[in-house]
């Protein structure tokens, strides 16, 4: 995928948090040959996607998120 196709998808997936987030059932986004349909409950799974093309973009390893143990 091209950097510009990357930032489209991106586009994408920001609009699908967007719909799910202001009570839409599903949403679908379609790229690179494949169409993903999320619900409210994969919120994290966008989050995750979206974290990924950004690495595939910047060239840099996606951040993870850290947890404490006490």
């Amino acid at each position: 995928m091209t950097p510009t196709e990357i930032k489209a998808v991106i586009a994408k997936l920001e609009q699908a948090k967007i719909d799910l987030a202001l009570g839409t059932k599903t949403a679908s986004v379609s790229y690179d040959g494949k169409s993903v349909s999320f619900t409210q409950t994969d919120m994290g799974k966008i989050n995750a996607l979206i974290a990924e093309l950004t690495a595939k973009l910047t060239g840099r390893p996606a951040r993870r998120g850290f947890q404490f143990q006490f």
